[in-house]
């Protein structure tokens, strides 16, 4: 009797249809959204360069926005390829932003004069840790002596917050971030000569 019962539901379980389920890939999204600010580049004292690549936005939903940090001697900081007027070594962040408000951002760096001492004798270092955080960051900047703002943006673009100090050797901001939605932001940090951009993941 208990072999008759076993083989009813073995054969039960066999002829039972089994349902599948297929999943389409869509092949046509478009590849991830990249900014170009150019190759960095020499000029000469009073002399004038357009910057930014050819193109300076690519791939994304289209309808690009730009802007280049920093402003100062930019013709106009909201075009692809703007002219730019620097009096001293400079690093350009150029800031990208599609249709559907995804960021991007690239650097170049304008070296006012052959030699680019500035760069050498004045070159910014920054640490982040933890780097992925949760519920604090420490942004420690040294190699600068003077005024240093530090911005941090989401992965929308949106500044979240904005600091100041004035450098001697080194300064340490340390940011509470435990009430930060996750994902990728990024640390923009600048001087007078420069901007340093950096990503900081929040889990």
């Amino acid at each position: 009797m208990k072999k008759q019962i076993f083989i009813l539901l073995l054969t039960a379980i066999v002829s039972f249809p089994v349902s599948s389920q297929v999943f389409y890939l869509n092949s046509n999204l478009p590849q991830v959204l990249k900014a170009d600010a150019g190759q960095d580049n020499f000029i000469d004292p009073g002399d004038s360069i357009q910057i930014g690549g050819y193109p300076a936005a690519l791939d994304g939903y289209g309808n690009y926005t730009y802007y280049w940090e920093p402003s100062t001697g930019v013709s106009d900081p909201t075009v692809a390829n703007p002219w730019i007027n620097p009096s001293e070594t400079t690093t350009y962040v150029l800031t990208v932003s599609d249709g559907h408000h995804c960021v991007a951002m690239d650097e170049a760096l304008v070296k006012v004069g052959a030699s680019g001492l500035d760069e050498a004798t004045n070159k910014l270092e920054i640490s982040v840790y933890p780097n992925p955080a949760s519920d604090f960051v420490n942004i420690l900047i040294k190699g600068h002596s003077g005024r240093v703002n530090l911005k941090i943006v989401n992965g929308l673009g949106q500044g979240i917050l904005k600091r100041e100090a004035v450098q001697q050797s080194e300064i340490l901001f340390s940011i509470d971030t435990w009430q930060w939605k996750k994902g990728m932001y990024y640390l923009i940090v600048q001087t007078p000569e420069k901007v340093e951009v950096q990503s900081l993941i929040i889990l």
